[in-house]
């Protein structure tokens, strides 16, 4: 999918410059990275996504706590 008509791509951009080097560790999912991994022109519209999903594997809580100190404040609003 060309890239000018993937409407998370702003969003997705916007949360790794936040992350820094960070974002390098982390796998992107989820709604925002659909558009990313969708190659057929035929392929209906991406839906727009209001988030950002991610995982990161982190081997000991020294790792966690650099992860929570970063200038971003926790959304503790979307936490299941």
């Amino acid at each position: 999918m060309a890239r000018e008509k993937n409407p998370n791509l702003e969003i997705l951009m916007l949360a790794v410059d936040k992350l820094g080097e960070l974002a390098e560790e982390m796998v992107f999912l989820g709604g925002c990275a659909t558009g990313l991994l969708i190659t057929d022109p035929a392929a209906p519209p991406i839906r727009v996504t209001r988030d950002v999903d991610a995982i990161v594997q982190l081997a000991n809580p020294v790792g966690h706590a650099g992860v929570r100190l970063r200038d971003t404040p926790a959304d503790t609003e979307n936490v299941r």
